[in-house]
């Protein structure tokens, strides 16, 4: 008993780790998301995504599962895209170890486009659709 309690608690401690660390990923990501569907809406700024990911990470990992989260709101113009990336740590139960998570999503930025815009690109914008 000596010796297994202490192995048995051991296991116990690391599998609650992986689980909290696991979730606290899952929290970044749906941040980071959520950073992204904020910044890549029409004539819409970095800072709306970097305040939509805080908000989004300040709500769901609130009892400290994704700790003093950093968000990076990147654009691409040339691509069209924007990226958001949350980093944060994540709560330890095991003395000595602070793991860090990160996690990113990328999204098309949404603009109008111009009817001439169209032009000899062979769509035929009078035709109905096939759906």
């Amino acid at each position: 008993m000596v010796v297994l309690l202490p192995l048995a608690l051991s296991l116990l401690f690391l599998a609650v780790q992986g689980a909290v660390y696991y979730q606290s990923r899952t929290v970044a990501l749906a941040s980071a998301q959520e950073g992204a569907r904020g910044a890549a809406g029409y004539e819409q700024t970095d800072e709306h995504g970097r305040s939509a990911a805080l908000d989004f990470a300040a709500r769901a990992g609130g009892d400290g599962l994704l700790e003093s989260p950093d968000v990076e709101v990147t654009r691409d113009r040339g691509n069209g895209t924007v990226t958001v990336r949350v980093t944060g740590t994540t709560m330890s139960i095991i003395p000595g170890w602070d793991p860090q998570v990160s996690q990113s999503s990328t999204r098309a930025i949404e603009e109008f486009t111009r009817v001439e815009d169209f032009e000899g690109s062979g769509i035929d914008r009078t035709e109905r659709p096939s759906w």
